[in-house]
């Protein structure tokens, strides 16, 4: 069996799914698979001609005969899978030469992991990694990553402080994810990655590794581009639920104490496109936020809405910064 299954789920892009190929053929690590499993592609025959043209036994191509939710076509690839850790690659990704030798590396030294996640570059075009992509990395990773257990991942997940991010970004152990029949949950809607890591931590450490070790290409078929505000506002509640139902006591008790200034900044951001859409403020009250007030809310203004925003991005340049991190956990 390999040690890593490369899951790419695809739908009609060809000439993406290549360059995704090919950057986990040309890995400084060989002991992978790679699973494609085509959503229903109009494009079918120029992905079967691919993979044929490459003839490489560790490739595995699956076509569904119906196009299905996104979630479900995500969850057959993790069934076809067979490695002890699995990475999942979007079809219009790549993946940095080292990427998988970093990851598994950290897994080896921490056992304990459920999963990790890398940083990630953005570009439009190939050339354009040169720079930011391809010459950043370096084999020591001292100081370059943060480990926490699986509370302490929530809490600050729960506080936008910890996100991991796309699938691009995250490995995870497989055994826990069949122990446990986790799967990605058409109940997050296209937030369901995070639902997964969101489950993945109830049972094991989460890592975070400050190198750009993917890149994620901007284009206007990207499916985010098509959320609208309204589904951004139903999946965002649905995870930091989840998320609160699994928080300790502790850490609830911490959340109830937090004053208005510390609100984070996801859930000003909610509030600011419920108030841009006119939906129902009280949405937002009904999952344990206690703290959250409604007449703190309905006085806030558009602009202090824009200022707090600014506040939480600024916050989450202090993801890989440990000693912030420890701080907010005390």
């Amino acid at each position: 069996m390999p040690l890593v299954s490369v899951c790419i789920p695809t739908l009609n892009r060809p000439d993406f799914l290549s360059q995704a190929i090919h950057s986990v053929i040309d890995q400084s690590f060989q002991d992978w698979e790679i699973i494609i499993f085509d959503n229903h592609s109009d494009t079918a025959e120029e992905n079967r001609r691919l993979i044929e043209k490459l003839d490489n036994p560790k490739i595995k191509y699956y076509f569904s005969s119906e196009r299905l939710p996104m979630a479900e076509n995500w969850n057959n690839c993790l069934k076809k899978s067979s490695g002890a850790y699995v990475k999942y690659l979007m079809d219009d990704d790549i993946l940095h030469p080292q990427c998988l030798e970093i990851m598994t590396s950290v897994f080896a030294d921490y056992p304990s992991l459920a999963l990790a996640s890398v940083d990630r570059a953005l570009f439009y075009r190939l050339p354009e990694l040169s720079n930011i992509f391809f010459n950043q990395v370096s084999q020591n990773l001292t100081n370059r990553f943060s480990v926490m257990n699986g509370q302490d991942n929530h809490y600050l997940m729960y506080l936008d402080m910890r996100p991991f991010g796309t699938p691009t970004q995250v490995m995870f152990n497989r055994t826990i994810a069949s122990t446990y029949n986790l799967f990605f949950d058409q109940y997050f809607g296209e937030s369901c990655d995070t639902g997964m890591w969101i489950n993945l931590l109830r049972f094991g450490d989460g890592a975070l590794i400050n190198l750009k070790l993917c890149a994620e290409r901007k284009h206007l078929q990207q499916a985010s581009k098509k959320w609208s505000a309204k589904t951004f506002a139903d999946n965002f509640l649905k995870t930091k639920s989840t998320i609160y139902q699994y928080l300790n006591l502790e850490y609830k008790n911490k959340l109830s104490q937090k004053t208005p200034e510390f609100l984070t900044g996801s859930i000003i951001l909610l509030n600011f496109i419920i108030s841009l859409r006119k939906l129902h403020i009280g949405a937002a009250l009904d999952f344990g936020h206690h703290f959250l007030i409604s007449n703190y809310l309905s006085g806030y203004s558009l602009l202090v809405y824009w200022q707090e925003i600014q506040a939480m991005l600024s916050r989450k340049k202090n993801i890989y910064d440990i000693s912030v991190l420890q701080k907010t956990l005390n």
